[in-house]
């Protein structure tokens, strides 16, 4: 992977101060037993112990799909961009690729960012992912890696990938204590033609590279930005924390993004003594 170096700052986004207070999460006594039922294009999570263990229950949907997801979703970042949380944290990328590279990608990352040891982690997923999507299609001639995968597949394959090295043996005990100590987390990642940039980026130091050259080397890209919200000083302790993941092909007339939301109960690979903290 090539990167490019770029100055950093550390600064706020600011917004309209707005708390919102409607996305609630209540951990149960015991950890639940979860199955997911399939509803037209929803998937709904639902719990065998009690009605109320993780709220909201809901999975997969597509925006604007129902009132209730469409208001989820948006009290979910509005929380996230409230500058009466100033505590989130965000990072923020853009990928440039081309197949036939053999899962090479230019990553240029955006100015404003300030992240932490939960950012950089997930970031490191999704680049990750990024790289085996490409390398493993770097024989397919006629196909084009990700933008040419639905999204829906594109996403559970990220939050998948998410889970997996959160509970494997190489998370590092400080990205597991970072991670658990999160109440929300919030993955966009937008994909397209570079000619569609601007339609995603605000970003003049992304927007602005566009030289006919580069272009041509690297037609595509994937821009990914995550935030995330840690608890605060009077939340209680729990074992799970809230990630919505936004997947969006722009390439494709602008459609609406494809949307998943879950809580990960991380409890079981904390470390004991980090439990009775």
């Amino acid at each position: 992977m090539l990167t490019v170096p770029s100055s950093s700052s550390f600064q706020n986004t600011n917004s309209t101060a707005s708390a919102i207070h409607n996305i609630a999460l209540k951990e149960s006594s015991s950890r639940p037993k979860l199955t997911a039922t399939r509803s037209a294009d929803r998937i709904v999570v639902e719990s065998s112990s009690r009605s109320d263990a993780l709220v909201p229950q809901l999975g997969a949907f597509r925006v604007p799909s129902d009132p209730q997801s469409k208001e989820l979703y948006g009290a979910f970042n509005k929380e996230l961009d409230s500058e009466f949380f100033a505590a989130v944290s965000t990072v923020r990328s853009t990928y440039f690729f081309d197949i036939g590279r053999g899962g090479g990608f230019l990553s240029i990352p955006h100015i404003g960012s300030h992240g932490s040891v939960a950012t950089s982690f997930i970031a490191r997923v999704v680049e990750h992912w990024l790289g085996d999507k490409l390398a493993g299609s770097a024989d397919a001639e006629d196909f084009i890696p990700i933008l040419e995968d639905g999204v829906d597949k594109s996403a559970r394959s990220i939050l998948q990938r998410l889970k997996n090295d959160l509970f494997s043996s190489s998370v590092t005990r400080t990205e597991l204590r970072s991670f658990a100590k999160l109440s929300k987390v919030f993955v966009e990642v937008r994909a397209g033609h570079v000619f569609s940039l601007p339609k995603c980026c605000d970003d003049a130091t992304v927007v602005q590279l566009g030289v006919e050259e580069f272009f041509q080397e690297y037609p595509l890209f994937v821009d990914m930005s995550v935030k995330v919200k840690p608890l605060g000083p009077n939340d209680p302790r729990t074992n799970n924390t809230q990630i919505l993941l936004s997947f969006q092909n722009i390439t494709m007339g602008d459609c609406d993004p494809f949307i998943l939301f879950e809580n990960i109960d991380h409890g079981l690979s904390l470390p004991n003594d980090f439990k009775k903290m």
